[in-house]
């Protein structure tokens, strides 16, 4: 703390301060290194014994200089002008307040002095464990506090997760609203019921193999039930509350994010390059309108965030050939495979850092292919555009235009 703050009474300029690397890179956007601006109001009483019998708060009116991250003491007399560094705070209360602020100030917090880098990391993630559940014995998370800020989004967009609720409840209103959104109508609320073909029973049974692979590598049965079901016919109805800040599916949404954060969480190595369609009926621009600033004329370093679950395949023989990507099509437990009239998207990964997952999450391992899955609010940046016939995939040359991207989300 001594090297946090100089005493504001005597009137000397600001500290001069070394900023964690790490933090740095993990800081959202206004996040920067030569100022921290903190917003909310600390109440004494929650703080602990030793402080002060003064109210206190972190100022939202001033941004401070590096290295001087300031207290206002309210006034116990009129007039008085004294203010309380965090200087002359016992250290036992340095936690509290720290577990007061959203993510963004944490990392904002963090960049004051490498001394609290440490300490920030530590309270995001018994906040994001707190929230998101713990993680299995001996896996940890490489950027608590990127996903942490994630969990507050999702949650400032849909809400928490649902306490009288849970996906299956969900399921009728969401699968209904994908076929309308998918240009079709809207089916009979009984064909959700029992065995029907639309039903929860029903869809586990088409699944059953990526429910299967899934809890054989480790997931909970529950998780794989649900990621199985809900990506592949629910997916749009998903990005549509998330854009709206509609809670109806806040219990999926939530389900779907703890499942790929903790697989995410354990993968020991980054994905291979994989490959999906653009645009079709099952392309990537279908799942998520964002994906259609994928145009030619897109200028390398274009950026843009995800709103819907999209997954993606490793390429064999019978989904990337000469003339496109190929879409396998799951009807009723029998697999076919489409031609899909559309550009093709590779998506290249990269180990965990401090400031994000850069990884799709495996979903599958084996037929009908290698699956991975990239969560909501992903930050998807274009990296080259390569002309139909230049480029090529298992020794074939391809006739489609290649966009390469890579990814980064917490």
């Amino acid at each position: 703390a001594e090297h946090l703050l100089r005493d504001s009474d005597s009137g000397s300029g600001s500290a001069k301060s070394e900023v964690s690397p790490s933090l740095a890179a993990a800081a959202p956007p206004g996040a920067t290194q030569s100022s921290i601006r903190l917003r909310r109001k600390l109440p004494l009483a929650a703080l602990g014994a030793q402080t002060p019998k003064a109210a206190i708060g972190i100022s939202s009116s001033e941004r401070f200089p590096l290295g001087q991250l300031v207290i206002d003491r309210t006034p116990t007399m009129p007039g008085s002008t004294r203010r309380l560094t965090l200087q002359r705070l016992p250290a036992d209360v340095h936690t509290p307040i720290l577990s007061l602020l959203d993510a963004a100030d944490l990392a904002r917090a963090g960049m004051t002095h490498r001394s609290w880098h440490k300490l920030v990391v530590q309270v995001a993630e018994q906040r994001l464990y707190e929230r998101r559940g713990p993680l299995p014995p001996g896996v940890v998370c490489p950027c608590p506090l990127r996903s942490l800020a994630t969990l507050e989004a999702i949650e400032r967009a849909v809400g928490p997760r649902p306490r009288d609720r849970g996906w299956r409840d969900e399921w009728p209103a969401m699968c209904s609203e994908w076929y309308k959104l998918l240009g079709g109508e809207a089916p009979a609320s009984h064909i959700f019921e029992g065995g029907a073909p639309e039903s929860v029973d029903q869809k586990l049974q088409n699944f059953a193999l990526a429910v299967d692979q899934k809890i054989r590598t480790g997931w909970p049965e529950d998780q794989a039930q649900a990621v199985s079901v809900i990506v592949p016919c629910g997916h749009v109805a998903l990005a549509r509350a998330l854009l709206e800040h509609d809670s109806c599916y806040a219990a999926s949404t939530h389900t779907i994010m703890q499942a790929l954060f903790a697989r995410a969480c354990a993968a020991t190595e980054p994905a291979p390059p994989l490959f999906a369609a653009l645009s079709g009926e099952f392309g990537l621009a279908t799942n998520g309108a964002e994906w259609s600033l994928l145009q030619p004329h897109a200028r390398t370093g274009t950026t843009f965030t995800t709103t819907a679950p999209v997954e993606a395949i490793v390429p064999d023989v019978r989904n990337i050939q000469v003339d496109g990507y190929h879409t396998s099509v799951n009807t009723g437990g029998l697999l076919s495979y489409k031609l899909a009239d559309s550009d093709i998207v590779c998506i290249v990964s990269a180990p965990p850092s401090a400031s994000g997952f850069h990884s799709m999450v495996q979903t599958a391992t084996a037929a009908p292919s290698a699956e991975y899955m990239l969560p909501p609010l992903s930050r998807v940046r274009l990296e080259k555009v390569e002309e139909p016939g230049s480029w090529k995939v298992r020794r074939r040359s391809v006739r489609r235009r290649l966009y390469t991207v890579s990814v980064e989300f917490g």
